[in-house]
């Protein structure tokens, strides 16, 4: 499955934040106009998506590399469709030349909405050195995502600087985002230092409020227990990643944190994900840093557009609703425009997830 959205409302009564009525709340004679998208692999005749024949075309070589199905028969299917408001998942069923069929069931609303936002600018160790804007970037980034224009957000946990220790973020996503049903929404943000062990630099962290630099091993947050939490802790379809972690604060932070290799950070996360709506946003390529300056009202370059886009510049379409592509968009162009090409923003993962509600749309 590649996308499994509600559309944006055009009346107004079937409207929940981003276009989505939660589970047993709204009227019952409301529909929802639903886009299924996605990939069948194999000799298939025919996807019937909500008991009608979906519409099939040829996969691109593009979508055929990033889902690494080189040598595989494939075909995209998309169907538009009205979803009544008492039913919540939808099937799919396709058809192969021998009669056999393959089901799968998609649920397009988002139920419940989680988020963990990490922010760390204070570093206990004299090694690290701290970060002006990354707290600031954490808090904002929260008080988005529990305003009205991001659903709110059912249950957000937040740490800041002290109290985002190596232990308190494994807690967050292993045991807080656990919770997490499979038809609920997942956000990650994480701002703040990320580094290579300098003895063994293939081993990626991210670096919560008290790691050693000389000790990685013992008080970093490893990348490998971020890709551990989504596959084997976190049920939801829809998981997002975003990571300002490469923060540029001086000759200090390249001498002392990122070192000759530049940006190692988002290339490890881009590792993390196979193909799918469990998506990532880094701030910039592996081979630069994140820049943080006043200029950019107190955050950093990446995080201050990244809000700019949520709050509704990112509406792209201007059909009132964000969503992750359309926010990409919205800050790699910015964010290599103001930094002259110096960062450049990624994204690995497939699909689309829509993220916020334009003032005015809901």
């Amino acid at each position: 499955m590649l996308r499994a959205d509600v559309l944006p409302a055009t009346d107004g009564l079937a409207t929940r934040g981003i276009g989505v009525v939660r589970k047993g709340q709204g009227r019952s004679d409301v529909q929802n106009l639903v886009r299924l998208e996605g990939v069948v692999v194999g000799d298939a005749i025919g996807v019937d998506v909500h008991g009608q024949p979906a519409e099939i075309e040829p996969i691109t070589d593009e979508e055929v590399r990033r889902l690494g199905l080189a040598g595989a028969r494939a075909q995209r299917f998309r169907r538009d469709f009205n979803l009544p408001v008492s039913q919540d998942t939808v099937q799919i069923v396709a058809q192969g030349l021998g009669g056999q069929t393959v089901h799968a069931i998609a649920a397009p609303r988002i139920d419940k909405r989680w988020a963990v936002v990490v922010g760390v600018g204070d570093y206990r160790s004299d090694d690290i050195p701290d970060l002006d804007f990354a707290p600031a970037d954490a808090r904002a980034v929260k008080e988005f995502l529990e305003s009205d224009a991001a659903g709110p957000f059912d249950e957000v946990l937040y740490l800041e600087n002290e109290q985002a220790t190596g232990a308190a973020m494994r807690e967050a996503l292993f045991v807080f985002l656990q919770q997490a049903d499979w038809d609920d929404l997942v956000v990650i943000y994480y701002a703040g230092h990320g580094a290579p062990d300098p003895g063994r630099p293939d081993n990626l962290y991210l670096l919560p409020t008290d790691a050693e630099l000389g000790a990685l091993a013992a008080t970093g947050f490893p990348m490998w227990d971020v890709k551990t939490a989504l596959r084997r802790q976190i049920a939801a379809e829809r998981v997002l990643v975003i990571a300002d972690a490469c923060h540029s604060a001086g000759a200090a932070d390249g001498d002392l944190v990122a070192g000759d290799g530049g940006n190692p950070i988002a290339g490890g996360l881009q590792g993390l994900f196979t193909p799918s709506r469990r998506l990532m946003m880094t701030a910039a390529d592996t081979n630069e840093f994140s820049l943080e300056d006043e200029r950019w009202g107190g955050h950093g370059v990446f995080t201050h557009f990244l809000l700019e886009g949520l709050r509704g510049e990112g509406d792209l379409d201007q059909n009132g609703i964000v969503t992750f592509t359309e926010l990409f968009d919205h800050v790699s162009n910015n964010v290599r425009t103001a930094t002259n090409g110096r960062q450049n923003p990624q994204r690995s993962g497939l699909g689309d997830i829509p993220l916020a509600v334009v003032d005015g749309a809901r």
